[in-house]
């Protein structure tokens, strides 16, 4: 599945909440997700380049435990992903370990979301970043529309959406919540 998202900084959470409810969206209720990132061995943040692989380990309520692997495709929030439902955590980083990964950041957030027009769209709030809104669109493997779509093109599209909730071109952000921790860390 390639997933194609645009985030930005959430300045008006109760105005964008409104915007969404007016065109029919109904919010989630909040999960809490606490997500693990993990690299391979000898690779750092900055040398994620095109194809590198990204493993994440996804613990949210009500007890549910995901594995999601991804990569970039082309733009940073233009990524390749597939996901699956694992029954322990644990034993889920030891076999990263053992394959040659190791976590890079790790961090938590609450995210309520809704589905409108063919798009998610999460509201999070991010531990140590604070509030944050993100869009994303995904395009089955193969599809006509993978082989049409421009990550940017869709990314524009994506964006478009978010002006239509009065989040402003200033407030976008190009990186994932996993490159954001680590960089407030170093």
């Amino acid at each position: 599945m390639r997933e194609i998202e645009v985030k930005a900084k959430l300045v008006n959470e109760a105005a964008v909440e409104a915007s969404l409810a007016a065109m029919g969206a109904k919010l989630s209720t909040p999960i809490q997700q606490a997500d693990r990132v993990y690299l391979q061995n000898g690779t750092a943040f900055e040398e994620i380049t095109v194809n590198t692989p990204v493993l994440r380990i996804r613990t949210q309520t009500p007890g549910e435990i995901l594995l999601t692997y991804k990569h970039i495709r082309g733009e940073e929030l233009d990524k390749q992903e597939h996901e699956v439902t694992v029954d322990d955590a644990a034993e889920m980083e030891k076999i990263l370990n053992l394959s040659g990964f190791y976590q890079a950041v790790a961090f938590t957030k609450v995210r309520r979301k809704c589905e409108i027009s063919g798009y998610e769209i999460c509201l999070d709030e991010v531990d140590g970043l604070g509030s944050y809104i993100e869009i994303e669109k995904l395009i089955p493997d193969g599809s006509p529309e993978d082989k049409e779509a421009g990550g940017q093109d869709v990314q524009r599209e994506l964006f478009n959406f978010l002006g239509k909730l009065g989040i402003s071109e200033q407030d976008r952000v190009l990186s994932g919540y996993d490159v954001l921790i680590y960089n407030e860390k170093t």
